[in-house]
């Protein structure tokens, strides 16, 4: 809908700018492409239909392939597209097929797959087979035969041993997938999961183990744990530490000759006073058998501050039972040592740290609890530039969320455009930005969609 609003502006944009409007007339009326339209492309882009990561080249091809750039039919190149390198909606086109053609500061400014050697856009900026076993691409995915728009690397994890369908898994969506590339560089599958043997490693889990041993064949390590709460399972709970240890938060027992076992804090119904443990056993007896750790802290429940239970709320049982989960650190209160949060998770204000984050905040902006950090980031939010109100989405996910679009997360999801924490992406010294000038302003208070 938007870009069809453009339609008209592009071609009024020809005919007022550019002297040889009577070319593309002709050539839209003759329907015959001009020999030559791409001769100035230069570099290892020139003539390809993917995204470009080198600098200096350009591919007027992958510029027409864009929606709506093939009109007037053979008219586009990348010079003649230049002039929209800083356009507000053209420029992200532009920058991504043909950054030869614009400035280095507008490169950066459009989010280009240039900066952090192609970790914007990366294996996400192609439908063709990833090469990094860190990467995913939901665009490779949907484009192979039998996949449609409701899938994505993320929801799709449960294929990844699948005899008939783990390759596409493992071709377009490797990082979900505990992948390694082998000695041809492809990515396979590693440790624990490419066995249906029981796991040794207490941190690797087997889907392909679990499905044998439950007799459920499609049943995933991380759903077994987060759906079905396998892990405080009478029943299942052996099933999950023989093959799935790593989602139970195992340890080799040394006195059981080095078997996964539930040590520590993860043995005990009680607090845990260890604030670098969790315990789903001290939650499932506070919550119900079906709630772990990882899954409460998807739903919010470390922040949520309200509807007691027992005279505790929620955010007190989570501090209590899953200090390591939802990173809170030792503190002392009335002369008791506690697992508390700080910084900014223990505020509700905009998050001035680049390597912290605060849910509250976030949840503030949403106003709902049930959106997190993580949760908006796995929504996109990081590099979100289109839908209704997402100039706020952004603006929640840079004030609120620094931590969790850098570092362990691919540092490239931050859009240089509007990022105070940049890390990954590029510097400003590299470019010769001053910062101030794309720092946002302070949000304002209230929900937002």
């Amino acid at each position: 809908m938007v870009r069809a609003a453009f339609f008209a502006s592009l071609l009024i944009a020809v005919e007022a700018d550019d002297p040889t409007v009577g070319e593309a007339s002709a050539l839209l009326q003759s329907r015959f492409k001009t020999k030559g339209l791409d001769d100035d492309d230069t570099g290892s882009c020139a003539g390809k239909s993917e995204y470009c990561f080198d600098a200096t080249s350009m591919s007027g091809k992958c510029l027409r392939e864009q929606p709506l750039w093939n009109f007037p039919w053979g008219y586009w190149n990348c010079n003649r597209a230049a002039k929209y390198c800083n356009h507000n909606l053209w420029k992200y086109d532009v920058v991504r097929c043909c950054p030869g053609v614009c400035t280095t500061e507008e490169l950066y400014n459009a989010e280009a797959p240039v900066f952090n050697n192609g970790g914007i856009g990366g294996c996400e900026a192609s439908n063709a087979t990833c090469q990094d076993c860190a990467g995913t691409s939901t665009w490779c995915l949907q484009s192979r035969d039998h996949w449609t728009p409701n899938h994505n690397c993320e929801n799709s994890k449960k294929w990844c041993a699948d005899s008939k369908w783990g390759k596409d898994m493992l071709e377009c969506c490797p990082g979900v997938c505990n992948t390694a590339a082998d000695a041809d560089g492809a990515c396979q599958l590693t440790g624990c999961s490419a066995l249906d043997a029981p796991c040794t490693d207490c941190d690797d889990n087997s889907d392909l183990c679990l499905r044998k041993e439950s007799g459920k064949k499609h049943m995933t390590c991380e759903k077994a744990r987060d759906v079905k709460g396998w892990c405080n399972s009478d029943k299942h709970r052996e099933h999950m530490l023989t093959c799935c240890p790593g989602m139970c938060e195992a340890q080799p027992n040394n006195a059981d000759g080095g078997q996964c076992a539930r040590l520590g804090c993860q043995a005990s119904e009680e607090t845990c006073t260890d604030c670098e443990q969790n315990s789903d056993k001290c939650l499932a007896k506070r919550r119900g058998k079906k709630w772990t750790c990882p899954k409460a802290k998807k739903k919010g429940m470390c922040t949520r501050n309200y509807k007691k239970k027992h005279g505790r709320t929620w955010m007190d049982d989570m501090r209590e039972c899953c200090p390591k989960e939802c990173g809170a650190v030792p503190s002392t209160e009335n002369g008791q040592q506690i697992c508390a949060y700080t910084g900014c998770k223990a505020s509700d204000q905009h998050c001035d740290d680049c390597n912290d984050h605060s849910d509250s905040c976030m949840q503030k902006y949403k106003n709902s609890y049930k959106w997190t950090c993580e949760n908006a980031r796995d929504h996109g939010y990081c590099s979100i530039r289109d839908g209704w109100n997402w100039e706020k989405r952004k603006e929640a996910m840079n004030n609120c969320c620094p931590g969790v679009c850098k570092g362990e997360w691919p540092a490239d999801e931050m859009i240089p455009e509007w990022a105070v924490c940049r890390g990954g992406s590029g510097t400003d010294e590299e470019i010769g930005l001053d910062p101030s000038s794309v720092t946002p302003e302070e949000p304002a208070a209230g929900g937002m969609d």
